[in-house]
């Protein structure tokens, strides 16, 4: 892997686009396309070009029957990497938006359908609805059928294993960040930075609630663009800080490096049960102490001696008060600078994952 993904707007997109665009002769990373996703297989239901390089194949979203089956033809393993919840929930969240809580329940079509439009789990357009249903039933499907079950932290893994997978197939592969050295910006003000998609379940809207808490003077960076950016700009117009805030839009790539190294502090306020939150990687990476909601697969790196402050989420408060010690309390930095850095070298590095990877099919 030469060169890292571009043009896309999270973590997890732009390791995917690096993996589509340097792949490996051992590995066959075939991503269905959702949204504008690059993939190598056209959509959901034909099965893999014939012409993919030689290997096994990682899907990394829901394949269809007849892809695994072209794959299992060509006498290649297969593997699900379960970035996220699409594999065995309709609507992809694990979060009940009626009462901001985390759903607990087994995902299936009984579970779920007798709580999915009262608790207002995804969209509640019935197009939408039928899709994500027939998605997280192919999605359980593959689990139980595919040679291999790649995870990036314990929480899916185990996750993965209560919807189907065997735990016997399932694999733990941490997530690579780029061994990029930024250069610290000093600012008259510190910096916040939020490096996420706009959406209701990042936590943005929280995040901009804490802002305003802030005993310090402070700017805010919010990066990238998503389906909730109108509700969050009418809250910008209408914030007390609103001249200290900025919305960045949509970041490529090649700009992630900049923005972290004119953040004094990097901002994971999600609401769902984030799968791993990579982005906190990336801060670590750069040396930048992290203040998140840890939910979800965060707890696999939101540790202090890491330099990152746990909040508890949803709670702007608490929130506010992490931005400040972060901000206020040298140690977040060094530790950062320090123990983070060393962590991401050593356990997600691009060797580092290669290796597992290879190791995921071998062992």
């Amino acid at each position: 892997m030469a060169t890292w993904g571009s043009g896309a707007t999270g973590g997890i997109e732009r390791y995917v686009g690096t993996l589509v665009s340097n792949p490996d002769p051992l590995i066959a990373h075939a991503v269905v396309s959702q949204n504008n996703w690059p993939f190598l297989s056209p959509g959901k239901s034909p099965p893999l070009p014939s012409d993919i390089p030689a290997g096994h194949a990682v899907f990394h979203f829901v394949p269809s029957a007849s892809a695994l089956e072209s794959v299992r033809a060509a006498g290649r393993m297969t593997a699900a990497f379960c970035h996220d919840h699409l594999w065995w929930c309709p609507s992809g969240t694990r979060y009940f938006d009626t009462t901001g809580s985390l759903c607990g329940i087994r995902a299936g079509p009984v579970s779920c359908a007798v709580r999915y439009h009262g608790m207002r789990c995804g969209s509640l357009r019935p197009g939408r609805t039928v899709e994500g249903f027939r998605r997280a039933a192919d999605g359980r499907a593959a689990l139980a059928t595919v040679d291999r079950v790649l995870c990036a932290s314990s929480y899916m893994a185990e996750l993965a294993v209560r919807h189907g997978a065997s735990s016997s197939k399932v694999r733990l592969v941490p997530l690579p960040v780029p061994s990029v050295p930024t250069v610290p910006v000093v600012h008259s003000v510190p910096t916040v930075l939020c490096l996420s998609r706009v959406t209701r379940l990042k936590g943005i809207a929280e995040l901009l609630a804490a802002f305003s808490l802030l005993s310090r003077d402070a700017r805010l960076l919010i990066a990238n663009d998503g389906n909730d950016v109108a509700r969050i700009r009418a809250l910008v117009r209408a914030h007390p800080r609103r001249g200290r805030i900025e919305l960045l839009g949509a970041v490529p790539t090649e700009r992630v490096s900049q923005l972290l190294a004119e953040a004094d502090v990097v901002a994971l306020p999600s609401l769902w049960p984030e799968p791993f939150g990579l982005v906190g990687i990336e801060a670590l990476a750069a040396g930048k102490p992290v203040v998140a909601s840890g939910t979800g697969g965060m707890n696999e790196w939101a540790r202090p001696e890491l330099g990152v402050i746990v909040a508890v989420p949803n709670d702007a408060r608490s929130f506010a008060a992490a931005l400040e010690r972060a901000l206020a309390e040298p140690q977040w930095v060094d530790r950062a600078r320090t123990v983070g850095r060393d962590h991401v070298s050593r356990h997600h590095s691009l060797p580092a994952h290669d290796a597992a990877l290879v190791a995921a099919f071998e062992n």
